[in-house]
């Protein structure tokens, strides 16, 4: 994320503290998914996403454990998506959230842009091995 460089100190350490908390709240919810409890992912990421809203992999999250919550509600699976796409405008280089956008466009039966989605999360990934 990117702030101003003329941030108040204090609200540079409100923006910290607000990050290590919704950190803990999208391990939560990373730890929920790995159980298989998507009601309670979702409710970890949407505290993530409530204190830090312009964090794309925790929106990506949340679009994604929304959808795992209610797999059968075609209202939830557009909500998810657009969270996806959101997330990917958010966090471009981040391959994650063009995986989990991937899955979701999958779901919806997109699937030449879900192709797209998971070769551009697969570009990314192998962008980052090289940096390694």
């Amino acid at each position: 994320t990117r702030r101003s460089p003329s941030a108040s100190p204090e609200a540079l350490d409100d923006r910290v503290a607000r990050l290590f908390e919704a950190e803990r709240h999208f391990r939560r919810g990373q730890r929920a998914l790995d159980k298989g409890d998507a009601e309670r992912a979702r409710d970890a990421f949407e505290r993530a996403v409530a204190l830090c809203g312009d964090e794309g992999q925790f929106v990506g999250y949340l679009g994604w454990a929304r959808h795992l919550a209610s797999p059968d509600d075609p209202e939830v699976l557009d909500a998810a998506l657009a969270s996806a796409r959101e997330a990917c405008d958010l966090a471009p280089d981040m391959a994650d959230v063009h995986r989990l956008r991937g899955r979701l466009l999958e779901a919806a039966g997109r699937h030449e842009e879900a192709r797209d989605a998971m070769t551009r999360a697969r570009s990314l990934d192998a962008e980052a091995a090289q940096r390694e």
